[in-house]
């Protein structure tokens, strides 16, 4: 027996058994697509642009100055044992190279030399002639800016530190001792007047033992270049670079966090 299409759709017009099949595998599928495509578009998607639109502004508001201070040092040796840093030192010594023992958290590094520039190729060759192994190390001090208060006042005090650091790199590989000494003053000076006020009292305590660290290397500072003494001056460099950093490291953790 042959059915024809309105034999069928009379079939299952007079049945409800192909009615509720219909409606099941048929209409409600094609009703739930149109009502998921209206809320889709009417409700989850504006939302989630206002999301995103949110995680934006978040953004910008904790965003990265352009001006990033470098500084780069050459590094012969880490380790977590003092005496073995020390041993190096002395090989270093009898080589006639300067070298620095700086604590970095639980590690103490022998730094040969310090710039803000990685412009080193003298001493690298040097370094090759003796056999030593050497490498270049980048540490990087970006400014942050922020709508806060708080971060305002630390950006500045970074931006400060490091044009401290900068000069003090200058007069580090400088003969103009009148004149570099006139300028430490001045910038020893303003650190001892500088002061994070209205800020949260983790922070404040962790800046003021920075700033301490960093004012007595200053001035050791000072005193080394008036007596030539060209390690030392290497060694106050390297604690200040590592003392900053931990502080830079310290906030941006904090306000992460």
């Amino acid at each position: 027996m042959r059915f024809n299409l309105k034999d069928i759709w009379d079939k299952v017009k007079n049945s409800k058994r192909a009615k509720a099949l219909l409606m099941f595998f048929v209409v409600l599928p094609l009703v739930s697509i149109i009502c998921g495509s209206i809320i889709a578009k009417k409700i989850i998607i504006p939302i989630t642009n206002k999301s995103i639109e949110g995680k934006n502004q978040d953004t910008e508001a904790v965003t990265i100055n352009n001006h990033i201070y470098n500084y780069y040092y050459v590094q012969t040796g880490v380790f977590t044992n003092q005496e073995n840093a020390k041993m190096l030192k002395k090989e270093l010594n009898r080589n006639e190279i300067d070298s620095a023992i700086v604590k970095d958290k639980d590690v103490y590094r022998v730094i040969v030399s310090i710039s803000y520039k990685d412009e080193f190729e003298d001493l690298k060759k040097r370094l090759k002639e003796l056999k030593i192994d050497y490498i270049v190390k980048e540490v990087k001090i970006n400014s942050i800016i922020n709508n806060g208060k708080e971060l305002q006042v630390i950006n500045k005090y970074i931006e400060q530190i490091s044009d401290v650091l900068y000069k003090q790199i200058d007069m580090y590989y400088s003969k103009d001792l009148e004149q570099d000494d006139k300028n430490l003053q001045n910038i020893i000076q303003l650190m001892k007047n500088m002061a994070m006020n209205n800020i949260d009292n983790k922070i404040e305590e962790n800046f003021k033992t920075c700033n301490n660290i960093i004012i007595k290397d200053v001035e050791n500072f000072t005193a080394n270049k008036q007596k030539g003494a060209k390690e030392s001056m290497l060694e106050n460099l390297a604690n200040e670079i590592f003392t900053i950093k931990s502080f830079y490291d310290f906030v941006s953790q904090y306000y992460i966090n």
